[in-house]
C-alpha cells in the first residue's frame, strides 16, 4: 500500500430542492403533469436497472403526495414534489463501464476533486462545472444528474465559461482553452498561446470573443469562430498573476486582478500593441482574486486577502472617465457582518440587486448594497467556497467549494410555509404533539391554542394563566399539557377536554420553562425566582428543590433516562443536574456570553444543544459527570439566539431568534442547511415534527408557522461526502466498509448496496481499515493519528490507540493479531516508519522502526510476519518483524524511480513493485531477481491490490486507467477506464471482483473475467 498524501481538509452536500429548477415560476397544471411524466420516464429507468426497492420508496411516496396536490388544484406544491421526487432517484454515470455491477453512495452535483468554477446556461436549466479532478461537468438542474464530463483535459480545470447563445463552454484546463459544444461534449478548438496555467475565461456577450488571464502573467483576446488569438490586452505591461477577468455586460471593456491586489479595467478594441487602460487601482493587499461589473458599469466589485470585497466607481459604458471612476467606495467588510477570513468568491445579481460574496471561512454573505450589511449568511459547505453563479433572473445562486461539491440556494425574500393566526398577542411557545397530529401555541395573550396540524383547525382555545404563558410541554403519550406562566404557576391540562387537571405553586416569580420526564410522573420547572423545581405529576407536590441557581433560569431539560437534566440561566452558564436521588449539581460551564436562551438534549442523550444572547448556537457532548465539553459553534444567526431543538432522530437542529430566521443545522457537520424567513418579528420557539420534515416555529408577530424542508435536508445523505481513502470487505464477503475525508467510516451490504450505519467518532480523514476475520470488529486508522477498535454490533469504538498517520491496517489471515503502518513525516526529508503489530485485544506485541530511509509505500506478508518498505530511492528493504531481522539479506535495488507501491503475494514468494512513473516489476523472491518487467501506466502509479489466491493483480494508474494482470506472466488480461479518479481498491474474499474507492465519493464493485 501507498502512503497517499491526506490534506488537511473538513465534507456535505445539500440542495434545496424546492427551489431548484430555474424555470416554470408559475406552475399550471399542464407543466406539473409534463414534470410527472419526466419522473415517470426517469423511474422507469431507475427500475431497469435494479436498484434496491427501497432506494425508490421514497421517490414514490413524494409522488403520491404531488398527484394530490395536482388534484386539489395546487399546482405549485405539485410542481415542487415532482421535481424533488426526481431528485431522489437512483441513477448511474452515463459513462460507467459494463462490468460495473454496484454503485455504492452517489454524485449527485459533485466532482472527485475541490471545484473551481461554475456557470449557468442561459435559461437556467444546466449548469458547467470545472474541477481540479481535470474533468467538466454539465448538470442538469431539474434532477441533479450528470448530462456529460468532458475529459480533453490532462491538468486540474481552473476556469469554464457558458456562452450567452448557450452553445458554447469554454474551459481552461493547464496552458490550453478548450472551445467546445455544449449539446455534444465535441472539441471545437484548442486556443494556445498561454505559457503558464490559465486561470481565468469570460466570454463575451455576443459569444464572438473570449478573454483569458494566466499565470504568465498575460491578458489575451481570442475570436471564437476562428479559434485564433487577437490580441495580448496588457502587452508591455509588467503585472503580477492575473487571477481573475471578465467582460462587462456589453463587452467594450475588461476588468482584470491579478496577485499584488491591482484592480485594472481595459478597453480591448483600441489598437494593439496596447489596448487602452481605462482604470488601474489598488483594490486588495495581499492579492485581488475576483471581479465582477455591476449592469450599467459604473460600479466595479472585487474581493481579496484581507477579508473584504469592495465596490469601486467604474466608467461609463464606453471607459470613459466619470465622476468616481476608480474611487474606493465602500468596503463589505467584517464590520457589516462579514467574513472572518480571505474572500475569495463573489457574483452580483443580472438585475444589479444582490450582492454576494464566498470566503475560506466556508460561508456566503449576502450584501445589502446600500448599508453594506450582512443581510444573510449562507453555510453548509465544509470548505473554501471557490465560485458563485447566479440564474437570469437572480433568485437561485449556485455555489462551489473545495469540499468537492456545488450546492443551490434559494434566495427569495421568504420561504414557503404555512401560517396559522389566532393569537391577539407574541407567541412565546409552540410544540407539536408526540404523534404529531396537533399542535399547541401559548403566549402574552395567556391563551393555550390547540390545532389539527393536517387541516390547522382549532380544536381547543384555553384561557390557561392570569399573566402571559411562557412555555409549553406535552407528556409521552399526548393526553396532557403542561403550561408555565408570569403568573408563578405551572398547570396542567387534559389535551383532548382542555380542561384544567392541576396547579403546582411554589415559585415566587414567573416560570420561565417547564419539561416533562419522559414517561410523564414527573415535571421540571425553571424561574426568574432562580430556582427550579422537580414535581410529582400524580401528587401535583414538589419532589426535590434544586440548589438555588446564580441567575434566573431561563431554559430547562430532563434527559430521557431521567437521571440527568439542565438549567440554562440568564447569566449565561449551564448546570448540570444529577437526578438519581436529590439534584445534585455535577457539571457547570460558561455556555454564552450574554444568556442562555434555550437547552435542548439529543434524543440520545449523547449531545446537548445550547443558544444564548451572544448570537451563538452550540452543540456539547454531554457527560455522566463532570462539565460537558464543546463541540461546535454555530454562527450565522445575527441577533441573539432564544430557542433549539432537536430533530427525533438527531441529526438535525432548529433554532430562531431576534433576527427572524428559523435556521435548520446538520448536527454532524455543524454546517447550515436552510434559512426559513417569512416571520416579521423575533422568533421565540422552534420544535421538530416527528418525522423531521416539519419544522413549527413560533414569533412575537403574532403568529405560528410550520415549514417543510426538502428531502434533501431531511433524509440523510447516501454515502460520503467527501473523496474516499480506503476500504475493507468482511471475510464473508457480505460487508463493506468505507474510510473517507468527510472523517466517517459507511459500513454497506456488499449484495444490495445499501448503506446500513455510519461510524463517527474520528476526528480527522480516514485513512486505514481492517476487518477481524469473524467480521464482528473494525480497525480504523485516521489523521487523528489514532487507532480505533470498532464493535460493529454495538456500533462505537471499544479502543482508542494513540498513534502517528496511520496509511495501513492489516489483519492477518489466521485472525491472531492485526498489523499497523505509523508513519511520522521528518525534517530535511528524514522520516519515521513503523511497522507495529498488535494482539486481537489492540495490546501492543512488538514492532519495527525504519529511519534510515523516506518510505514511500509499506506492504505486510498475508502471515504477518513479513513487511516490505519501498523507499523513495528506488529499493525496497524486507525486514521479519518479530525477529528484527532481513530474511533476504540487504536492500533490493528494484528501480531506477521512488517506489510507487507493492504487494506480496500470499505465499510470500513473489513481489510485485512499481514505481511512480509505471514501471512494474514481477520479482521472484528467493533469487531476488525480477522475472518480468514491464510499463503498466505511462501517466504513473498510484496503488496495486493482489488477489487473494495470488494469481492476478491490480494496477491503478495516475491517470486512472486501472489493469488487470496474470502473476505468472504478467500478461494484461482486462482493463477499464473509470469515470472518476480511482483513490484504493481491494478484491473480495472470493477474488471474482473487486471495489474502488474513488475521488467523487462513491464505490464500484466491478466483475472480473473468470
Amino acid at each position: 500500500m501507498r502512503l497517499f498524501a491526506c490534506p488537511f481538509a473538513l465534507l456535505v452536500l445539500s440542495v434545496g430542492i424546492a427551489s431548484i429548477h430555474a424555470q416554470d415560476r408559475t406552475p399550471t397544471a399542464d407543466s406539473a403533469k409534463a414534470l410527472k411524466s419526466i419522473f415517470q420516464e426517469e423511474r422507469s429507468k431507475a427500475a431497469s436497472h435494479k436498484f434496491p426497492p427501497q432506494t425508490l420508496e421514497l421517490s414514490d411516496q413524494l409522488v403520491k403526495r404531488a398527484d394530490a396536490a395536482l388534484e386539489g388544484g395546487s399546482f405549485r406544491e405539485a410542481a415542487r414534489l415532482y421535481r424533488e421526487a426526481r431528485w431522489q432517484l437512483p441513477y448511474l454515470s452515463p459513462d460507467l463501464p459494463k462490468d460495473v455491477t454496484n454503485v455504492f453512495g452517489n454524485t449527485r452535483m459533485r466532482h472527485g476533486d475541490w471545484v473551481n468554477q461554475i456557470a449557468y446556461n442561459p435559461d437556467g436549466s444546466k449548469l458547467v462545472s470545472g474541477s481540479r479532478d481535470g474533468t467538466v461537468k454539465i448538470w442538469d438542474m431539474g434532477n441533479g444528474r450528470e448530462i456529460r464530463t468532458y475529459r480533453g483535459h490532462k491538468d486540474p480545470v481552473r476556469s469554464v465559461a457558458w456562452s450567452a447563445d448557450g452553445k458554447l463552454i469554454a474551459s481552461a484546463g493547464g496552458n490550453d482553452i478548450h472551445i467546445w459544444t455544449a449539446d455534444d461534449g465535441k472539441l471545437v478548438h484548442t486556443l494556445k498561446g498561454h505559457t503558464a496555467a490559465v486561470n481565468s475565461v469570460s466570454i463575451r456577450e455576443d459569444s464572438k470573443a473570449l478573454v483569458s488571464g494566466s499565470d504568465d502573467r498575460s491578458i489575451r483576446v481570442w475570436d471564437l469562430d476562428k479559434g485564433k488569438e487577437l490580441s495580448i490586452v496588457n502587452q508591455g505591461q509588467i503585472v503580477a498573476v492575473i487571477y481573475f477577468v471578465t467582460y462587462s455586460s456589453n463587452g467594450k471593456l475588461i476588468a482584470s486582478v491579478n496577485g499584488d491586489g491591482q484592480l485594472h479595467v481595459w478597453k480591448p478594441d483600441m489598437p494593439p500593441p496596447q489596448q487602452k487602460l481605462v482604470l488601474g487601482s489598488n483594490a486588495h493587499p495581499g492579492g485581488s482574486y475576483q471581479v465582477a461589473f455591476s449592469t450599467d458599469m459604473k460600479m466595479i466589485f472585487t474581493c481579496g486577502g484581507d477579508k473584504m470585497a469592495r465596490q469601486h466607481g467604474g466608467t461609463d459604458p464606453e471607459g470613459q472617465t466619470i465622476a468616481g471612476t476608480g474611487v474606493r467606495q465602500k468596503n463589505f467588510d467584517v464590520a457589516g457582518g462579514g467574513h472572518s477570513e480571505t474572500v475569495t468568491s463573489l457574483a452580483i445579481s443580472p438585475d444589479g440587486k444582490t450582492f454576494v460574496t464566498g470566503s475560506r471561512d466556508r460561508s456566503i454573505r449576502v450584501w445589502d448594497l446600500n448599508t453594506t450589511k450582512v443581510i444573510r449568511t449562507l453555510q453548509g459547505h465544509t470548505d473554501e467556497v471557490t465560485s458563485l453563479a447566479f440564474t437570469k433572473d437572480g433568485t437561485q445562486l449556485a455555489s462551489a467549494s473545495k469540499d468537492q461539491n456545488i450546492r443551490v440556494w434559494n434566495l427569495s425574500s421568504a420561504d414557503e410555509h404555512r401560517n396559522f393566526p389566532g393569537h391577539e398577542g407574541y407567541v412565546w411557545s409552540a410544540i407539536f404533539s408526540p404523534d404529531g397530529k396537533l399542535m399547541a401555541s401559548a403566549g402574552a395573550d395567556r391563551t393555550i391554542v390547540i390545532r389539527n396540524v393536517i387541516t390547522g383547525e382549532i380544536l381547543k382555545k384555553i384561557a390557561a394563566h392570569s399573566l402571559a404563558v411562557t412555555a409549553l410541554a406535552f407528556n409521552q403519550d399526548g393526553t396532557q399539557l403542561a403550561s408555565s406562566g408570569g403568573d408563578q404557576l405551572v398547570k396542567l391540562w387534559n389535551v383532548k377536554t382542555g380542561e384544567l387537571i392541576k396547579e403546582f405553586k411554589g415559585h415566587t416569580s414567573a416560570v420561565m420553562a417547564v419539561a416533562f420526564s419522559n414517561d410523564g410522573k414527573q415535571l421540571l420547572s425553571g424561574g426568574a425566582d432562580k430556582i427550579a423545581r422537580l414535581w410529582d405529576v400524580e401528587k401535583g407536590t414538589t419532589i426535590h428543590t434544586f440548589p438555588d441557581s446564580r441567575s434566573p433560569i431561563s431554559s430547562v431539560a430532563i434527559r430521557k433516562d431521567a437521571k440527568q437534566a439542565l438549567l440554562g440561566c440568564a447569566d449565561g452558564t449551564l448546570q448540570v443536574f444529577n437526578l438519581t436521588a436529590a439534584p445534585k449539581e455535577t457539571g457547570f460551564v460558561g455556555a454564552h456570553l450574554s444568556g442562555v436562551g434555550a437547552v435542548a438534549y439529543s434524543p440520545d442523550g449523547q449531545k446537548i444543544a445550547t443558544c444564548g444572547g451572544d448570537k451563538l448556537v452550540k452543540i456539547w457532548r454531554a457527560a455522566e459527570a463532570g462539565a460537558p465539553t464543546l463541540i461546535s459553534d454555530l454562527k450565522g444567526h445575527a441577533n441573539p439566539v432564544s430557542s433549539v431543538a432537536f430533530s427525533n432522530d438527531g441529526r438535525l437542529l432548529a433554532s430562531g431568534g431576534g433576527d427572524l430566521i428559523v435556521k435548520v443545522w446538520d448536527v454532524q457537520n455543524g454546517t447550515e442547511l436552510r434559512s426559513l424567513r417569512g416571520h416579521g418579528d423575533w422568533v421565540s420557539s422552534v420544535a421538530f415534527g416527528v418525522d423531521s420534515r416539519f419544522v413549527l416555529s413560533a414569533s412575537v408577530d403574532k403568529t405560528v408557522k410550520i415549514w417543510e424542508l426538502s428531502n434533501e435536508e431531511t433524509v440523510p445523505p447516501i454515502g460520503h461526502t467527501r473523496r474516499l481513502n480506503t476500504l475493507a470487505v468482511s471475510a464473508d464477503g457480505k460487508l463493506l466498509a468505507s474510510g473517507s475525508d468527510d472523517r466517517t467510516i459507511k459500513i454497506w451490504d456488499m449484495q444490495t448496496g445499501q448503506e446500513l450505519y455510519t461510524l463517527s467518532e474520528h476526528t480527522g480523514e480516514i485513512t486505514a481499515l481492517a476487518f477481524d476475520p469473524k467480521g464482528e470488529r473494525l480497525i480504523s486508522g485516521g489523521e487523528d493519528r489514532k487507532i480505533r477498535v470498532w464493535d460493529l454490533k454495538a456500533r462505537k469504538s471499544v479502543q482508542v490507540i494513540d498513534c502517528d498517520r496511520v496509511p495501513v491496517i492489516v489483519f492477518t489471515l489466521k485472525g491472531d493479531k492485526f498489523l499497523a503502518w505509523f508513519f511520522r513525516p521528518g525534517i530535511a526529508n528524514q522520516s519515521a516508519s513503523t511497522a507495529q503489530v498488535y494482539d486481537t485485544a489492540g495490546k501492543p506485541l512488538y514492532a519495527l522502526t525504519e529511519r534510515e530511509k523516506p518510505i514511500n509505500c509499506l506492504a505486510f506478508s498475508s502471515d504477518g510476519e513479513w513487511v516490505a518498505m519501498g523507499s523513495t530511492d528506488g529499493s525496497v528493504r524486507i525486514w521479519d518483524i518479530a525477529k528484527n531481522e532481513r530474511p533476504l539479506g540487504g536492500d533490493m535495488p528494484v528501480h531506477q524511480k521512488g517506489l510507487g507501491d507493492l504487494v506480496f503475494t500470499p505465499d510470500k514468494k513473489t513481489l510485485i513493485t512499481g514505481d511512480e512513473e509505471g514501471e512494474i516489476k514481477i520479482w521472484n523472491l528467493a533469487k531476488k531477481e525480477a522475472v518480468k518487467t514491464f510499463v503498466a501506466h505511462k501517466g504513473g502509479l498510484l496503488a496495486i491490490s493482489m488477489s487473494p489466491d495470488g494469481k492476478r493483480f491490480v494496477t491503478v494508474g495516475q491517470n486512472g486507467e486501472m489493469r488487470l494482470w496474470s502473476v505468472d506472466k504478467g500478461e494484461k488480461l482486462k482493463e477499464w477506464e473509470l469515470p472518476t479518479p480511482v483513490r484504493n481498491l481491494i478484491f473480495t474474499p472470493d477474488g471474482k471482483k473487486i471495489v474502488t474507492a474513488n475521488g467523487d465519493t462513491t464505490l464500484y464493485q466491478i466483475e472480473l473475467p473468470d
